[in-house]
């Protein structure tokens, strides 16, 4: 991760509550959490709202009752979480419903980012990560949740190649593992203008190399790992 925890934290508690930007450093942080092992886990359909719950209660609670100037701050963040969030998923068990999963369903509150957004560019030369942060803390289940981590840590790992062998022609260092890192997972989000820029590759040329070749290559390992569109 580009920030320790520690790093995160303590940005947060540098703003009040109600700051933008500790929202924008909170979503950071949360999306820093769910890649750590550990993370109490429920196959509950109302898992998210029990997971949205524990946010509320950690971005209220965490500079007041949670030390990250001790070592070990990645496990003990985790059992502090944790320590709110069992109750909660507790409490679910209280109830038993089963509803159909949707990946094509909105996963934000304001019903605008769906998981085939994350893979998309339909903002012209403004491709965007804020669906994956508010991701983790609005989907309405948590296999969309899992799916999207999945998906994250392949472009990561690249553990079949598939990635780094896409590339235009002529410019093997800008391919679909290091562009997706780029446009979909760092933060801010990279304009491809400047990933042209900084490559030495006609602006024109990166722009249908991404759309023909990097998003379909994509969405297709996003299926492989689990992704059904509705038709």
């Amino acid at each position: 991760m580009h920030s320790s925890l520690a790093e995160l934290i303590s940005e947060i508690c540098q703003y009040p509550l109600t700051s933008p930007k500790r929202r924008k450093a909170f979503n950071r942080l949360i999306a820093a959490i769910a890649r750590l092992p550990g993370l109490a886990k429920s196959s509950h359909p109302d898992y998210l709202d029990a997971f949205n719950q524990t946010l509320t209660w950690v971005n209220r609670e965490i500079c007041h009752q949670f030390d990250w100037t001790q070592p070990d701050v990645e496990r003990r963040s985790v059992q502090w979480l944790n320590s709110y969030l069992y109750w909660r998923i507790k409490d679910l068990h209280a109830k038993n419903s089963n509803h159909p999963v949707s990946l094509d369903a909105p996963v934000t509150e304001d019903k605008t980012i769906t998981l085939a957004d994350l893979l998309s560019d339909s903002s012209g030369d403004r491709p965007t990560r804020d669906g994956l942060d508010a991701y983790i803390q609005n989907i309405e289940r948590e296999h969309r949740q899992n799916l999207a981590l999945k998906l994250e840590q392949y472009i990561e790992t690249d553990p079949e190649n598939q990635l780094k062998q896409c590339h235009p022609k002529a410019y093997p260092q800008c391919n679909a593992q290091e562009i997706a890192r780029r446009v979909l997972l760092k933060h801010p989000p990279e304009k491809f203008t400047a990933i042209a820029r900084e490559f030495a590759i006609n602006y024109q040329t990166l722009k249908s190399h991404w759309e023909r070749n990097c998003r379909p290559l994509l969405q297709d390992i996003a299926r492989q790992l689990g992704y059904q569109s509705e038709s």
